[in-house]
């Protein structure tokens, strides 16, 4: 599937992060001793993971420490993903969308390589 940009969902309850619905390409390939190192470059991470299966679940496990790490000891999720390039599409109240649009020809194409990546997790901050 080709897309050009990013986007994720945040829900508050209470002011506390609840969930996140993300939708955004990653990258991964085999490297040495057979295992997948699996970028996820639109919030700064890369992991490694034994095969596909352990993949999805670094890539859940990398995202949700991500945004407990963004809560608890940085500026708050929306701020730190505005600081990486993202920025807000819409906001209501406990909701609100970020994306991070290119407007790059090769990056488009860049984009496009990646596998896409659609999850909700319910996170415990």
């Amino acid at each position: 599937m080709k897309f050009t940009e990013a986007n994720i969902e945040i829900n508050r309850l209470d002011g506390k992060l609840s969930s996140i619905t993300i939708d955004m390409p990653i990258w991964d390939k085999i490297v040495e001793d057979e295992f997948m190192s699996v970028n996820i470059p639109f919030l700064g991470i890369k992991t490694f993971a034994k095969d596909e299966l352990d993949a999805q679940e670094a890539i859940k496990e990398c995202v949700n420490l991500f945004c407990v790490t963004s809560e608890k000891f940085g500026s708050g999720l929306e701020t730190e993903l505005r600081l990486l390039g993202w920025e807000f599409i819409s906001e209501d109240k406990g909701s609100v969308i970020m994306s991070f649009n290119t407007s790059n020809v090769i990056f488009d194409q860049i984009m496009e390589t990646g596998d896409k990546f659609v999850e909700t997790l319910e996170l415990t901050c």
